[in-house]
């Protein structure tokens, strides 16, 4: 983080900062309108690949691969493409895919929190 970052975030945690959750939700969909058919398209590949994974009769392996592997680096995908939508980058559609060099990580850290979940939820079933 550069000094002046630093300093700019000193001095929003000093003073505050009014976050609104009906104003996130309009900025969110302006991003999501200035490219509707490329988000929209892109939000339909996991139902498709969980289709695909039971037709093809992977339902429950297929759910643990779509929940741990896929959905991670697809959901960081969203963020990385909303992100260039914001910073009006020259688009393309692979802009979703860019979270791949980084899935590793992704993964780990998705698996890591579905583990803490089910350690915390486990003794409601028991």
């Amino acid at each position: 983080m550069s000094p002046e970052q630093k300093a700019r975030l000193e001095e929003i945690i000093q003073k505050g900062f009014p976050l609104f959750s009906s104003q996130c939700m309009q900025m969110g969909f302006q991003i999501y309108r200035r490219r509707f058919r490329h988000f929209a398209l892109f939000a339909l590949i996991i139902p498709f690949l969980g289709s695909v994974f039971t037709l093809v009769g992977m339902s429950w392996i297929g759910t643990i691969i779509l929940t741990v592997i896929v959905s991670p680096v697809l959901n960081a995908g969203f963020y990385l493409a909303a992100n260039s939508t914001v910073q009006n980058e020259e688009w393309t559609f692979s802009r979703f895919f860019e979270a791949l060099p980084q899935a590793t990580p992704l993964i780990l850290n998705n698996t890591l929190a579905l583990i803490i979940s089910a350690l915390i939820l486990s003794p409601m079933f028991y």
